[in-house]
């Protein structure tokens, strides 16, 4: 992402002073997450997920952590929901700035059905989801009702061959793909 300066700023933009390029910078999130889950019932799981993030932005960086709790209920053998909190007791992110920022929860429905392609040969999941947030995101949200935004996602998964998996999908506005190896 670029950086811009004016060359005086003490000067407004005009024609002769004109915003420059000085600097490059990346934005990035890494998160580690280390999950715990305990089977409540016959077709019903409840997990736990604290999480450790790193977050840079521009010239600044952040540690912190946080936590998501999920459940997903098996209908049938091939269809799942699923349900997550996130940020369920407010993520803080400690800046080296010396401010925080804090993390506002959300709540993310997801099902997923597993079926077939060519008579069997192909196993398949069709996931579909949509993520609620409450940070009034407005035109950056699928859709917009005052503080609650929703983004909608959708996927498929082919196991091609036994040990690779491709991967199809949208997610808010981009389409996304993958490809996964079972070693």
């Amino acid at each position: 992402n670029p950086l811009t300066k004016l060359y005086d700023p003490s000067q407004p933009i005009s024609e002769n002073n004109m915003p420059y390029v000085y600097k490059t910078v990346d934005d990035s999130d890494y998160i580690v997450y280390f999950g715990i889950s305990r089977k409540l019932a016959d077709k019903l799981v409840l997990g736990i997920t604290p999480k450790f993030a790193y977050r840079t932005l521009a010239d600044e960086s952040g540690y912190g952590f946080g936590a998501d709790i999920s459940t997903y209920f098996e209908f049938w053998e091939k269809s799942l929901l699923g349900l997550r909190l996130h940020d369920f007791f407010s993520t803080q992110i400690f800046w080296s700035t010396g401010t925080h920022e804090i993390v506002n929860l959300g709540l993310d429905l997801e099902h997923n059905l597993a079926f077939s392609l060519f008579s069997g040969k192909i196993p398949a999941r069709l996931f579909t989801g949509i993520d609620l947030m409450f940070e009034s995101r407005e035109e950056a949200a699928n859709v917009s009702l005052g503080q609650m935004s929703m983004d909608f996602r959708a996927g498929l998964e082919l196991n091609i061959l036994k040990y690779v998996d491709v991967y199809a999908g949208y997610n808010t506005e981009f389409l996304t793909s993958g490809l996964g190896l079972s070693i």
